[in-house]
Order: structure tokens, then sequence, then C-alpha cells
């Protein structure tokens, strides 16, 4: 009797303003269905923990891109598929370490391992040279507010932006506490690769979102689609819905995991 493959690593990468442990009841779930889950905190989250201060480290776009790439690397390396989770933000580093990290390219390079599958969490699946800051239109988002020293952005309603679906009050503080202030030279980054062109990828549309409402999720999600059918390349981004806001993890860890073991399966 033949065994089982192996499962494939799973990557997860934040949104701005939002620390890897934002990702807990997710990581959970998945580590208790014996799967590796790696959660990336993102420089350009860690400049500070305090708006008021200055930047406690130097971050950049740059810098992301170059975290998320790492994650991916190590665990391709090691031989093993990999799926990547983009939340939010988090799609527009993401796409951009995704070069050379796909399974067919590293194949192609004589190297182990890659990139199997995308997943796109209510996240950026963007074109190239677009950035957050663009996507809004040249400004920031009406939930985003500049600090005093003009070095990040920060949603001064975090709660009632990210927790209102999570009926848990201990749970609703422990996400807010993931939130903290994202660099602003991160809010410009620009998308330096399309993986959702080259590789199979999955768009999770959360139907109670606040921060960025399902019907533009949905407007991604025929972008991404356009542009494929219009240049005759590129995958068919498929979608699935899930019950909650941006975090539904939080509020809904059951549900919104097994989603997310119901893809990664099928990309296995």
């Amino acid at each position: 009797m033949s065994s089982s493959p192996p499962k494939p690593a799973i990557v997860l990468v934040p949104g701005g303003g939002h620390l890897a442990r934002s990702f807990a009841p997710l990581t959970t779930y998945l580590t208790s269905h014996s799967y590796t889950a790696t959660p990336v905190d993102l420089p350009s989250n860690l400049i500070t923990i305090d708006p008021s201060t200055s930047a406690a480290f130097p971050t950049t776009y740059e810098a992301d891109v170059a975290a998320v790439a790492s994650a991916i690397t190590t665990h391709a390396d090691a031989g093993k598929d990999v799926v990547v989770l983009f939340h939010s933000y988090g799609g527009v580093p993401g796409n951009t370490a995704c070069k050379d990290l796909l399974k067919a390219s590293r194949q192609a390079q004589g190297k182990p391992g890659g990139v199997v599958h995308q997943i796109y969490f209510s996240s950026m699946a963007l074109p190239l040279g677009m950035s957050p800051r663009k996507l809004a239109g040249g400004e920031l988002p009406h939930i985003l507010e500049l600090s005093d020293d003009g070095k990040t952005v920060f949603a001064p309603g975090g709660r009632e932006l990210f927790a209102h679906d999570i009926s848990d009050p201990k749970e609703a503080d422990l996400l807010v506490e993931a939130l903290v202030p994202m660099s602003i030279q991160a809010f410009d980054g620009e998308v330096g690769y399309e993986a959702w062109r080259e590789g199979n990828s999955t768009y999770v549309l959360t139907l109670d979102d606040r921060s960025l409402p399902v019907e533009m999720q949905k407007g991604i999600v025929e972008g991404v689609r356009k542009t494929c059918a219009e240049d005759g390349k590129g995958r068919l981004m498929e979608t699935v819905e899930v019950a909650g806001g941006h975090d539904a993890w939080f509020g809904n860890p059951e549900g919104v995991g097994d989603v997310i073991r119901g893809i990664v399966e099928k990309a296995s």
C-alpha cells in the first residue's frame, strides 16, 4: 500500500498593520490537522507598536518581499511543496516574492519544491506597478490615518473594522492586540511580479468585511480574470466565500479552517 504524499507547507503572509500572531486561530487549526504553518512577520509591520514614537526598525517594502521569499525558500529548499496564503496587503509583497519560486520555475532551475498554489484571503491580487495607494486612488483610504511623524499609517478604528464579527471578547482582544501601525514606505510598494498569472490560485471572499468590502474583492477577481482573458495567458482564479470579516478566522475559526484545508488538499 502506497503512503499518502507529504502535505505541503503553508506560508501565511499577513496584511498591513497585522503581526504574524494575528493568524493564531488559523495556525492552531492547521497545526491540529498536521500541517506545517509558517506565519511571516513583515518588517513594515514591525516599524513601531506606537504611532507616536519614531521608527523602531528601518523598514521598507523590499524588506517585506525578502521576508516572504525567505519563508518560501526555506520550505522549498527542503523539497516541500508550498501553499502561500496572502492576507490583504500581503498579496502585494507576496506576489513579488514569488518570482522564481513557483514550483515550475524551480524545476526549470533544477531545484526542489516551490509554490504550488496561492490563496488570496480578502487580499490584493494586483497588476504590475500597482500599489495599495494607487488602488485607493492615490490617497490614503478613509479607514487609515497618517501618524504625526509621517512614518506610519494606522487604523484608529481597529476593533470596529476587524473584530466586529468576533463574539468572544477575549478573542477580539487578541486580534486587536496584534494590530500595529504600518510603514508608509510599504504602502507605496509596487507589485513587481504577477504570481496569479503564472500559478494556480483561489480567492477567498469575506462576506462581512469592513476593511476591504466584498464588492471590492470581487472587483479584484474580475480584474485578474479580465486580464488573463484579454491576453490569453494566466490561470482561472477560483473563488470561495466565507462568513465573517477581514480576519474571519477569529470569528469563524473552524469554518474558515475547513475552507482553507479544502483548498490545500485540492492543490496537493
